[in-house]
């Protein structure tokens, strides 16, 4: 490959073009979030699905129904993975992507970032210090606002709120019990709002973790 190349992150697919052309030299591609349609989170040489050497780790921030795809391409051009949450939409798919790590000795991390912070890891210290007394109930709520159409509502694109933001909650729950749940009760429904023809508009779950 020739040593000169640009890296560009993307807002949109169509801008591949833009991109190409204004460089006339070999282009990588970190995708984001409205790259799909085809859109890879970089650009292999002349499809022969190297990576440059001196890409050492992919961010992968395509739409959740391609990130197995997308780390398993990564893992076998030999090139760590940081996978943007959540890391699949299905079990089958995480395990298959588990597996495309270590066959080929690379790095998977999901890139959530909530237990890194210095809020959240305070508040596990104050629960686990005894200081709250005896936890018996956590309770974590999240929402937000999306337009028609937008990629959170998309079911061909791993669109919903559990994948989306339900996870946060979750995962919340787990951090400051230090464990994992052992019985699930799931919830989901639908007011009519046209935007969510597709996906549930609300998702809910009551979590009982061990005594």
């Amino acid at each position: 490959m020739p040593d000169k190349a640009v890296l560009v992150l993307l807002a949109h697919v169509q801008r591949i073009v833009y991109a190409q052309g204004r460089a006339g030299i070999p282009v990588f591609f970190v995708a984001g979030k409205l790259a799909f349609q085809g859109a890879f989170y970089l650009r292999y040489h002349q499809g022969s699905g190297k990576i440059h050497r001196a890409v050492d780790a992919v961010y992968i921030a395509t739409p959740n129904i391609l990130h197995r795809e997308h780390t398993e391409r990564t893992a076998r051009a030999g090139a760590h993975v940081l996978c943007e949450k959540p890391m699949a939409t299905t079990e089958e798919d995480c395990r298959a992507m588990m597996r495309a790590a270590e066959q080929n000795n690379v790095k998977l991390m999901i890139a959530y970032r909530l237990h890194f912070n210095d809020a959240n890891l305070r508040a596990v210290e104050l629960a686990r210090s005894g200081e709250l007394g005896e936890l018996r109930y956590f309770g974590s709520l999240f929402g937000l606002q999306v337009k028609a159409g937008n990629i959170r509502v998309r079911k061909d694109l791993g669109g919903g709120t559990l994948y989306d933001i339900g996870i946060y909650c979750i995962n919340a729950a787990r951090y400051l019990f230090r464990a994992e749940p052992e019985e699930v009760l799931g919830i989901a429904g639908n007011s009519g709002d046209p935007r969510f023809r597709e996906v549930e508009e609300m998702s809910g779950a009551l979590l009982r973790f061990p005594e």
